[in-house]
């Protein structure tokens, strides 16, 4: 017998309710993130009348797509132009606070197109998580700068408008103190947003702006803030009550007041590459920026970049620079010393007046082994470079960590060891007995000291880790300069000037500099004048005869390496079909471990736009075919 089923009550069914699209302006574009990479334009959306006056170009907005609820950003409102049987309306505004502007929408799209991604890709990475408490706490007070009376040491040429400039940094002066300043003085006429490459820098120039002009003046846009303290500073900076804001890469995209200021410190430092698709770095997204809207940018650096020293030769960009005379020596080792005989009377003179700064290549302790016999360099069984961190340690393995305690030389069959390649410890132990009863300091790795007194003492960083004193060093010693001059690497002479201009710029006014190397290299020179210009000027000459970088625009294809070959048959059959320039040069693929490859290929700057719009729909292909996409690299840090 079947059991009857227990008889349920019809619930009536809820009207209907007819929507009205608003009277004007009543379609919507919107950038719906589907999470669907191929899906990435625009769609109309209606406008609901109730929700008119909140449906502003740079809101966040709920929308139905495909049968669910997406989150989206407006872009623009228009008129109807079609018919509107097939459009949705908008479900609801998320948020009523624009965090996109005209200009930054636009800006998303430029660099999506420039680096070969979706806008939907670069809106990620700039627009900070929303914070529903931020919005309900927030109101419209600002914080007007207070008046300031405090002698400038900044250069005339960097307080006018409209100017776009690179600014190398003067010696004998605190860079965190001097970047401070020129914000403070520029967030007087309009605001200041000022991108740094890394969390130590932003926070050194935020103290000296606390400094000068007091707390609670200005914005902080970087990852190491509470997700609502970041939502709140971007807010109150986007709706202009706060005329400074200081941030790390992805703040970039920060909209900005019409003649506000961009400035970019230490331009040509790496960090400031996006490891995320589309792998912008904030350098090219602020010229790109600069070259469409109007405001002030300042570039900052000890040396520009390669591409900053193209623009500066013609004539893009205009330097600030103060020239100055320095003490510089240089010899080079002859029989493996650390220092020369020629800086030892250098140093122990220093020493009699203060603290000595020596810059050396590399953290660690011996960071490659050879064979003390016959110079054969130790290996482990997978390869990797065998290291040695302490005086009694045993030779490790740099990639599997693998220790060996019986190494022997694979060509001689030696047991001595001889390090090839010192690091900061290694250097620590030699100076220590070269200059006896003096303290130490040691400032790399994980260990790194801001600041240190001005006191006698022999203080050893590596790049990027000097300790600030206080009226200056009274000797700085850049140690192993054909290390740091002769790395594998495009960018190396480019790294190297940096990092010599900046720890020479620590030395106190008249101190002397020393550097272990040949007193021929052009790096004297440029230390001497304080100019690295004219090094720089060979070096492009020297890159644009050869077609490399910063004269073509590269690009670095990173694919699965059972299809490398056949995605490099396909791209050259679409440059047979004219589909692609015939100034692309296009390498064979390079076959990696673990199933990658690569694929290099550069083009002339004024037919990029072809090459990288080849990729975006190439892109697009894959996903749809449910391929793995390729990792597109546009003008990388390294080529390889």
């Amino acid at each position: 017998m079947v059991t009857p089923r227990p008889l349920k009550l019809k619930s009536p069914a809820s009207p209907r309710v007819t929507q009205v699209p608003a009277p004007e302006s009543a379609i919507a574009s919107i950038w719906v993130d589907s999470g669907v990479y191929h899906l990435d334009e625009a769609y109309e959306y209606l406008v609901p009348l109730e929700l008119t006056e909140h449906v502003q170009v740079g809101v966040r907005v709920s929308v139905p797509f495909n049968k669910s609820i997406c989150e989206g950003l407006v872009i623009s409102r228009g008129d109807v132009s079609q018919s509107t049987s097939n459009l949705k309306f908008i479900e609801k505004v998320i948020s009523t606070f624009p965090v996109a502007t005209h200009e930054t929408i636009d800006l998303f799209t430029k660099v999506a197109n420039r680096f070969a991604g979706t806008a939907l890709d670069v809106v990620r990475s700039a627009i900070p998580p929303r914070s529903a408490r931020v919005e309900k706490e927030i109101d419209n007070t600002c914080a007007p700068l207070p008046k300031m009376d405090f002698n400038s040491s900044i250069e005339e040429e960097l307080l006018k408008e409209n100017l776009r400039v690179f600014w190398a940094l003067p010696p004998d002066s605190s860079p965190h103190r001097t970047l401070a300043l020129l914000i403070v003085l520029r967030a007087r006429e309009n605001q200041v947003l000022a991108i740094f490459n890394d969390e130590a820098e932003l926070d050194g120039v935020a103290q000296e702006i606390n400094t000068l002009i007091g707390t609670g003046f200005y914005a902080r846009l970087d990852s190491g803030s509470e997700r609502s303290d970041r939502y709140r500073d971007f807010l109150l900076f986007t709706r202009q009550q706060r005329s400074i804001a200081l941030g790390l890469r992805g703040a970039i995209f920060t909209p900005l007041s019409d003649g506000a200021t961009l400035i970019i410190s230490h331009e040509s430092s790496p960090h400031f590459y996006e490891p995320r698709a589309p792998r912008w770095n904030a350098r090219d997204v602020g010229l790109l920026r600069s070259t469409h809207s109007h405001f002030a940018l300042i570039l900052t650096g000890f040396s520009p970049s390669m591409e900053v020293a193209r623009l500066l030769d013609v004539g893009w960009l205009r330097l600030v620079q103060s020239p100055s005379v320095h003490i510089v020596s240089a010899s080079e080792s002859k029989n493996g010393e650390l220092i020369p005989s020629k800086g030892f009377s250098i140093i122990r003179n220093a020493l009699k007046i203060g603290p000595v700064l020596f810059l050396v290549p590399s953290k660690g302790y011996g960071n490659a082994i050879l064979c003390s016999k016959c110079r054969n360099i130790g290996l482990c069984d997978c390869g990797g470079r065998l290291t040695r961190n302490s005086a009694d340690a045993l030779p490790e393995c740099s990639l599997c960590k693998k220790v060996i305690d019986d190494w022997r030389c694979s060509s001689c069959g030696g047991e001595r060891i001889f390090l090839a390649s010192r690091g900061i410890d290694r250097f620590t132990e030699e100076i220590g007995r070269a200059f006896p009863n003096f303290p130490i300091i040691k400032s790399s790795g994980e260990h790194i000291l801001r600041t240190v007194e001005r006191r006698v003492a022999l203080v050893l960083a590596t790049p990027g880790a000097e300790p600030f004193v206080e009226g200056g060093y009274s000797a700085v010693v850049l140690l192993e300069g054909n290390r740091f001059f002769g790395h594998a690497s495009l960018r190396a002479d480019e790294r190297a000037r940096e990092h010599y201009f900046s720890g020479a710029s620590l030395a106190t006014a008249g101190a002397a500099i020393y550097i272990s190397m040949q007193a021929v290299h052009p790096i004297v020179a440029a230390l001497t004048r304080w100019n690295p210009l004219p090094m720089v000027r060979r070096e492009l000459q020297e890159r644009e005869n050869l077609g490399l970088p910063p004269y073509r625009r590269f690009i670095r294809l990173d694919v699965p390496g059972d299809e490398a070959q056949q995605i490099f048959d396909g791209i050259s059959h679409a440059q047979s079909d004219n589909r692609l320039p015939k100034n692309l040069e296009l390498r064979p693929p390079i076959i990696g471990s673990k199933n990658t490859g690569s694929i290099h290929l550069s083009v002339p700057f004024e037919e990029a736009s072809v090459v990288t719009a080849f990729l975006q729909e190439y892109q697009k292909r894959r996903n749809l075919s449910k391929k793995e996409l390729l990792v597109i690299h546009v003008d990388p840090y390294e080529l390889t």
